[in-house]
């Protein structure tokens, strides 16, 4: 089995709140686009996986064009295949949104933004899977509560993948 380590993501949440908002959210989206990925080709059957005849296509599923290759699809498929519950495809989709807000308009982005945290105000809304968030209390930057309303959010999706991993 692949072998996979929480550090190199947890070290990535850790540096996110040294960027930019703008950058905190596109790197936060990729990390999740990047984990999808990963539990979508962990639940393709390894005779598809491992089979070197399919591997172009296999590559082609999350290539260019591909129908994985997308955010959004990788969110839909792996909740319409039951690897994330209902409220953590909600969840990541309010992730997406802020994404295509912080990559597509050309504004001043920031998660102070009064629009901006109708999205933030979304993704505490789930409680149980973002768990706590001092923003509620007014304790906490916007930018605090999302690296850590999301990081929750990431690795309680991480901790069920590595279910199916081999962990050291």
């Amino acid at each position: 089995m692949k072998e996979i380590s929480k550090n190199p993501y947890t070290a990535n949440f850790a540096t996110v709140r040294h960027e930019s908002d703008r950058g905190c959210v596109l790197l936060v989206a990729a990390f999740f686009d990047n984990l999808l990925a990963n539990i979508l080709k962990q639940a393709i059957s390894p005779n598809v996986r491992n089979d070197p005849s399919a591997k172009k296509f296999f590559e082609g599923l999350f290539g260019d064009r591909g129908p994985l290759y997308g955010f959004a699809n990788k969110i839909k498929i792996a909740y319409a295949f039951k690897l994330i519950s209902k409220e953590q495809f909600l969840a990541i989709n309010v992730i997406r949104e802020l994404r295509n807000e912080a990559a597509h308009k050309n504004f001043h982005f920031t998660l102070e933004n009064k629009g901006v945290k109708i999205h933030l105000k979304k993704l505490n809304d789930y409680e149980d899977v973002v768990s706590y968030s001092e923003l509620r209390d007014g304790k906490a930057t916007a930018k605090g509560s999302f690296v850590d309303a999301t990081s929750n959010l990431f690795f309680q999706i991480f901790d069920k993948m590595v279910e199916g991993f081999e962990v050291r």
